[in-house]
């Protein structure tokens, strides 16, 4: 058993070293040398956000970042440390280059590890062998599941650490010997997962319920509820020792109470009042918030290229049509010429109260768009992205056939899981064959719900923390149908003998 371990685990690091390599030399081929900290870390627009407060901690200034408008290093509140934990002690050590370069060792090994463990997962959900190695198969020869290591971003950190918690959380839950350490490190790491990802707190209550259902009706004999309480504030203790820590920070910086994550404004400008206002009309008609997608509404805003066909006619009102959002683009391009920052902040203001009176007017005579049609249009353009965009790859055109290739495969490949999966989560909720599998579909449902139809949030990336539970489900529905087509062909078999 100890080396069939050894070798799931062996076989995981040589594929995903095997990915690690072409996706490495994809970068170094494509990506922009400013962008790239040699030889391993790869840059994104985000990057910064996570990084320089960790630096500026290092070097004693504290968590905080430059404020481009005060021209002074403020504290931060628009990341959660995360970082803090897993390239602060790089940095501190190594510098720069050398810690950022470690960091993309250390997200290499943490994920190897995260996706032996969801192969576990699929084992302790479907009491299969083949499945457990489909699975870690599968994760570590996609190029969607494996391009995040080589970024400075919070994905494969916080999914690494979501899946661990999910392990733990199992483990407790299918062991007879109900083992008290597996729930705290349960919430020790989902606790980590929610420093990078913010969003995991939505599955903190997730957790719970899981674990009391079990409680109140699986396990036997019966727990007292007493027993349950106790448990259940083991799990959330390392949540709320970093909230008391992390919000008391807050109030005596900022004098704001401030329980997850605050603006973005201290760490650069670009998203001023006015811009959050053209993303909020964004999301409002159903549109893609996507700066760098050409064909999205807002990026209409950003780069004043013509773009009637970008909008429809549900996309308008009787406060505003095409040529009313033209003048409201050139008002907002218009801001950046205004030296006088107070007269600039007065115009900000009547601005925003332009959008905000255009999104209250669109909600107001288009209802069934705004509170169902765009969110179902919203959840599907999350759920089924129309392209990979952190892919190192150069320009549809200039790509070799290998680079078309391996971006279309890994395209249809995330397109194929997530559309099976939901198959595989319906036939779950119907008929799973374990109580467990029926209810870990609430991980994806909950989670799709909240980034596509009430955030609006339609970036691919955004996918990838659900996307290994989604998988488990797709190979769980083909699994189905294999085992189904096995059970008729014997009995047709036995009604021919």
């Amino acid at each position: 058993m100890f080396n069939s371990r050894i070798t799931i685990f062996l076989l995981i690091f040589l594929l995903k070293g095997v990915n690690f390599a072409i996706l490495h030399v994809e970068f170094k081929n494509n990506w922009p040398l400013k962008d790239r900290t040699p030889p391993l870390f790869n840059h994104n627009g985000d990057t910064p956000s996570y990084i320089i407060p960790v630096q500026n901690l290092i070097l004693g200034n504290g968590y905080a970042t430059f404020n481009p408008k005060t021209r002074r290093i403020e504290s931060s509140t628009h990341r959660l440390p995360g970082f803090v934990l897993t390239y602060g002690p790089l940095y501190f050590l190594f510098g720069e280059q050398i810690g950022l370069n470690l960091l993309v060792v250390g997200q290499f090994i943490i994920s190897c590890i995260a996706v032996y463990l969801l192969g576990r997962i699929s084992f302790l959900l479907l009491k299969n062998k083949i499945i457990e190695i489909i699975t870690v198969i599968t994760m570590s020869i996609s190029a969607y599941t494996n391009v995040w290591d080589q970024y400075g971003l919070a994905e494969t950190f916080g999914c690494s650490f979501f899946i661990i918690s999910i392990y733990f959380l199992l483990q407790y839950l299918c062991s007879s010997a109900r083992l008290t350490f597996c729930i705290l490190l349960s919430g020790l790491f989902l606790l980590l997962a929610f420093l990078f990802k913010v969003v995991i707190v939505v599955f903190f209550p997730v957790f719970l319920i899981i674990y009391g259902y079990h409680c109140f009706f699986v396990i036997r004999p019966r727990m007292s509820k007493i027993e349950v309480v106790k448990l259940s504030m083991l799990f959330v203790f390392p949540l709320i020792i970093f909230e008391a820590v992390w919000v008391t920070r807050n109030f005596n910086l900022r004098n704001e109470l401030y329980f997850l994550e605050g603006h973005s404004m201290s760490y650069d400008d670009k998203y001023d009042l006015s811009l959050v206002k053209i993303r909020e009309f964004t999301k409002a008609i159903g549109g893609d918030y996507q700066e760098w997608a050409k064909d999205g509404q807002l990026n209409w805003f950003l780069e004043r290229h013509d773009g009637q066909k970008i909008f429809n006619a549900n996309d308008y009102c009787s406060n505003y049509n095409y040529d009313t959002l033209v003048k409201l683009r050139n008002e907002y391009h218009e801001l950046d010429s205004i030296v006088d920052q107070k007269q600039k902040r007065s115009k900000e203001v009547l601005f925003s109260k332009k959008m905000d009176a255009n999104i209250e007017s669109y909600k107001a005579e288009k209802p069934i768009y705004y509170y169902f049609l765009n969110k179902l249009e919203l959840t599907w353009r999350f759920l089924f992205p129309k392209r990979l965009d952190n892919l190192p790859l150069p320009s549809f055109i200039k790509m070799n056939f290998f680079e078309k290739s391996y971006k279309a495969m890994n395209y249809f490949f995330v397109i194929f899981v997530v559309a099976t999966s939901l198959l595989g989560i319906s036939l779950a909720m119907i008929k799973g064959q374990s109580i467990n599998l029926k209810l870990f579909t609430l991980f994806p449902m909950i989670y799709v719900f909240i980034m596509g139809s009430y955030l609006g949030y339609v970036e691919c990336r955004f996918l990838y923390l659900i996307f290994p539970l989604m998988l488990i489900y797709t190979i769980y529905f083909f699994h189905s149908i294999f085992e189904q087509f096995s059970r008729t062909r014997k009995v047709v078999i036995a009604k021919i003998k």
